[in-house]
């Protein structure tokens, strides 16, 4: 009896009637993966499609994204990689890792001349940096509210304008995100800490070579959590946080120890820390990131102030929370403390703007029966309905200009069909819907401007003669 047991558990097992929860757990498994992969690619592609439609129609006309171009192409074009040249002088106002990146894409393409090869960089790390806010959003809240972070991350104004542009600070938030994702997990996997201290470390150095100390918030953010966090505490994590600091300052150091003895290299260290702790060039008030940060932020500005009083309440319990209003916290101090203040710095904010208001986003998604829900609904009901007026707007400009572009068609109906599909949304109670239709509205709008609008702005202010002469003979080339 007992041998005719064992027959029929075997010919069971054999013929899979036990094994298929196994297959069910296994299939589960990589539905899961999947859809992970699912939600960082939608991340990628969607921040993808805000920033490479148009790169060249936009001219040169910031003097800090005329540097790099220029200091690019001279290094493209055989002059010294080591020490950066601007017009013919050495320029060590700043690290070099931008130069590198911009002059490395000039060298393969063999097109020096050409604004949309030296922005294509700028703008792969502005699409790395949305992925970032997803790995970091979803560690701290989960896939589909990191997605949201992503969406409100890519479809803000700031990081539409910045990222589309040759300069030194996309590449500064794209590394510091990776440096404080890399903080967050040695803060969360305590097995495998070691490893995510040391990434963290050459992260940081990677974006003190992109633009400087400022390369160092997260260091000093990853301190904060830890203090905070008594079983964070010891000797073995402050030997880790050490090491962290050695890597940081090391990747660097070994570029300025061998411009060091260069005669303009200390010149030029000076002038740089006394323009950032206390330059007069661009003052402003302690108080100028609380007003300009909003602006950085449109159109998603008023979910910030709700989104910091939820997490000042969650951080007492949960790391991840505390980790990344400590982030958003240090950043700003330190932003707010700096005599020298311009509009392009507060990117750094963006990756922990856009995480910490994510969750009240999509309360309009989930909390039907509650006030925070009916206002996060209403807000985006407001949002449809100055997404429509925008897009009739620039549809009429650019018919008013008689514009023979072939995109301004396709454009202007999107324009006008997007925000009325965010609308309809709303009124069928699918915010989710609602949302994703705005995020697309705002591509198409930043594509309208860049593809076809941008050659009928006229600038507000007069850059500096310097700017203009070095503009002067490659602008007409700048323009593909």
């Amino acid at each position: 009896m007992l041998q005719a047991s064992h027959s029929m558990i075997d010919r069971a097992v054999r013929s899979g009637i036990f094994a298929e929860p196994a297959r069910r757990a296994r299939s589960a498994g990589r539905c899961g993966f999947m859809r992970r992969r699912w939600y960082m690619a939608v991340a990628l592609v969607g921040a993808g499609c805000m920033l490479f439609p148009a790169l060249g129609r936009i001219p040169v006309r910031r003097q800090q994204e005329a540097r790099v171009l220029l200091v690019a192409r001279d290094m493209a074009r055989g002059g010294s990689w080591i020490v950066p040249h601007f017009r013919g002088k050495v320029r060590l106002n700043k690290p070099p890792l931008a130069y590198w990146i911009t002059a490395a894409a000039f060298g393969l393409t063999g097109r020096a001349d050409s604004a949309a090869v030296g922005r294509f960089p700028a703008a792969c790390a502005g699409v790395a940096t949305a992925g970032m806010i997803y790995a970091i959003g979803a560690a701290a809240h989960g896939r589909r509210r990191a997605l949201v972070a992503a969406a409100l991350g890519s479809g803000c104004l700031m990081f539409i304008r910045g990222a589309r542009l040759a300069e030194t600070d996309v590449y500064l938030c794209l590394f510091t995100s990776v440096a404080a994702a890399c903080f967050l997990s040695a803060l969360l996997r305590e097995e495998s800490a070691a490893q995510w201290w040391m990434a963290g470390g050459m992260a940081s150095g990677l974006a003190f070579l992109a633009k400087g100390p400022a390369a160092l918030l997260p260091v000093i953010t990853a301190a904060a959590a830890v203090a905070l966090d008594r079983r964070r505490r010891g000797t073995r994590t402050l030997t880790l946080w050490g090491g962290t600091v050695f890597l940081a300052v090391f990747l660097p150091a070994l570029w300025y120890l061998v411009v060091i003895r260069l005669p303009e290299t200390q010149s030029a260290v000076e002038a740089e820390v006394s323009a950032l702790l206390g330059g007069t060039d661009h003052p402003g008030p302690w108080y100028y990131y609380l007003a300009r940060l909003p602006v950085a932020f449109i159109p998603w500005s008023l979910f910030l102030p709700f989104g910091l009083v939820r997490s000042f309440r969650r951080s007492f319990h949960n790391r991840a929370e505390r980790f990344i209003l400590l982030w958003w916290g240090v950043t700003f101090v330190a932003l707010s403390l700096l005599r020298n203040k311009q509009q392009h710095y507060a990117m750094l904010l963006l990756p922990s703007t856009a995480i910490l208001s994510a969750p009240i986003a999509c309360r309009a998604i989930g909390d039907r029966g509650t006030w925070r829900g009916h206002w996060a609904r209403w807000y985006l009901a407001i949002l449809c309905a100055a997404g429509a007026t925008l897009g009739a707007g620039l549809a009429v400009a650019a018919s008013f200009k008689e514009v023979a572009a072939p995109e301004v068609i396709p454009l202007a109906v999107g324009l006008v069909f997007l925000p009325a599909l965010a609308a309809l949304g709303l009124l069928r109670r699918r915010p989710a819907a609602a949302l994703g239709a705005m995020v697309m509205t705002i591509a198409a709008a930043a594509w309208m401007y860049a593809a076809v609008l941008v050659r009928y702005v006229v600038a507000e202010s007069v850059f500096p003669e310097l700017a203009r002469r070095a503009r002067s003979p490659m602008d007409e080339r700048y323009r593909l």
